[in-house]
């Protein structure tokens, strides 16, 4: 028989030390453990909230294709380092197809998809067809690489003027451009969008021609702008597997018809009265001054035609005089006073007498039976587009 003889005080209060020491075990490790559970947290979720949010903005095609966003950090974490990599694979593939399809249209169709009819809807659009005069003939001894990298030069002038005024470039074709205003998004003044982004154009490729020169290539691109507005079919067109989005109609046809009489007349940018008309108020802003009444290839009435000059806030008191005489020109010459007309016209600067549709006008006149607008031989440019407009 063996007996231990304990007091059960000693026995209470070595239980209690032995409690108080494991709970200040306990608080020390939750004050020296939550601290850093804490910083570890935050940057393990930091970096997810980042790739949540890139996520969210390429979902949208919201991104900078210009600009690389800022690097994630937490790659130490194998598994954001993967999340990562491939978020970054995704958003660059998505990039360089931006370069082939419009982000704003791609948006447009995928989020918005029931406001769009995917089988074309007609639409009152502002349409601009541009194209260089003479491409043929001034690129034909040039090397083909300095022709690419010149045109991506070219067409970068035209793809940021349209961005500025809320326009799409539906496609390139060669040397040429189409481009409208007034879908998949309706746009306030879609009129003058089209102008100012043809007076952009018109200026920046000048001073793209100007730097071709300073740095000595061999190239100067004289380009036309054909306007024009009006009702087409606009949405998706193509086969079951690759479509397009873009516009069809006889508007279309006849835009790209009144750029190519630009060779006829030796101006650079001409409208219809249809997009003239559309500018409304907005037609006082610009100098525009109607050049004929012309007879265009597969047009079967004549088309009025007007030239935009510029902005006349832009232009000297001689240029906002020219349009002014010319008008009062044209109304004598309709009104029959041919000779009232020829003077007008002979007492207007001599840089202005230079104008080809102002020589060509002149000559009608005097011959006295007041027809304008006749069909003429351009020489020196090869192409038959360009040769019978």
């Amino acid at each position: 028989v063996l007996g231990v003889d304990i007091i059960s005080d000693h026995v209470i209060d070595e239980r209690q030390r032995i409690l108080a020491t494991l709970s200040q075990g306990y608080l020390l490790s939750l004050l020296i453990i939550l601290p850093i559970a804490a910083v570890l947290g935050r940057r393990i979720s930091s970096p997810l909230r980042r790739i949540n949010g890139r996520l969210l903005a390429i979902s949208q095609l919201d991104f900078d294709p210009d600009r690389s966003p800022p690097p994630i950090t937490g790659r130490w974490v194998h598994e954001i380092h993967e999340i990562s990599d491939s978020m970054e694979r995704v958003e660059s593939a998505l990039v360089d197809f931006n370069r082939y399809v419009p982000a704003k249209l791609v948006r447009k169709l995928v989020l918005n998809s029931d406001q769009i009819f995917l089988d074309g809807e007609v639409r009152q659009l502002a349409i601009l067809f541009t194209d260089i005069i003479g491409f043929t003939e001034i690129t034909e001894s040039l090397d083909p690489q300095l022709i690419l990298n010149a045109l991506n030069d070219y067409f970068t002038v035209i793809n940021d003027a349209a961005e500025a005024t809320q326009g799409v470039v539906d496609k390139c074709m060669g040397d040429s451009a189409l481009l409208f205003w007034g879908a998949p998004d309706a746009i306030e003044h879609p009129a003058r969008s089209a102008v100012d982004t043809a007076l952009r154009c018109h200026q920046g490729l000048e001073e793209l021609n100007l730097r071709w020169e300073r740095e000595g290539r061999p190239l100067r691109f004289h380009t036309g702008f054909g306007l024009d507005y009006g009702a087409v079919v606009v949405g998706n067109m193509g086969s079951a597997s690759r479509v397009n989005y873009t516009i069809v109609g006889d508007r279309v046809n006849l835009c790209s018809r009144v750029e190519t009489v630009n060779r006829r007349y030796g101006t650079r940018i001409l409208a219809t009265r249809s997009l003239i008309d559309a500018l409304g108020d907005d037609r006082e802003r610009y100098l525009i001054v109607k050049i004929a009444d012309a007879h265009l290839r597969g047009i079967h009435k004549p088309v009025e035609l007007f030239e935009i000059r510029g902005r006349r806030a832009e232009l000297d008191a001689e240029e906002v005089a020219f349009g002014a005489s010319f008008e009062a020109a044209r109304s004598a010459a309709q009104a029959g006073n041919h000779g009232e007309a020829i003077q007008l016209i002979e007492a207007m600067p001599e840089r202005f007498l230079h104008l080809r549709y102002v020589t060509q006008t002149l000559q009608a006149w005097r011959q006295g039976d007041g027809r304008h607008g006749v069909q003429e031989p351009l020489p020196g440019l090869p192409s038959r587009r360009d040769a019978d407009p």
